[in-house]
């Protein structure tokens, strides 16, 4: 299982990865570093995913992680132009109430759609 925690920052390319540049044999060039989620879909055996916090995702990382929420079977990586396969991961995502804040919002209703909602009550 690879928990992945989304704060109001996490980005993109936190998840997918990025281009940043290194010193290999004295010359310098740009290699691609996978980030958490992409590492976690590239495993060979079927990989569960948690996405806690989901809603304090940013529009554009909830765009991101759609493929995986509606599933697709591959998700685009734009940094490479790839597909990645994603057909045997299991996500599961965890929110808080929007109503207790911190910069949490409600989820949009075609994201939500998808997941089976469960609430603790507490009295």
């Amino acid at each position: 299982c690879v928990r992945i925690n989304v704060s109001r920052s996490t980005t993109t390319t936190d998840l997918l990865g990025s281009y940043i540049p290194i010193v290999r044999g004295g010359r310098r060039k740009f290699e691609f570093i996978e980030g958490t989620l992409l590492a976690a879909l590239r495993q060979k055996e079927s990989v569960w995913i948690l996405i806690d916090e989901v809603n304090l995702a940013s529009p554009e990382l909830l765009d991101t992680l759609a493929p995986l929420f509606f599933g697709a079977k591959y998700l685009p990586v734009a940094a490479t132009g790839e597909f990645v396969d994603i057909e045997g991961a299991r996500v599961f995502a965890t929110m808080n109430p929007a109503q207790i804040r911190g910069g949490r919002v409600k989820v949009v209703r075609s994201i939500l759609s998808n997941f089976c909602v469960s609430a603790l009550l507490v009295s």
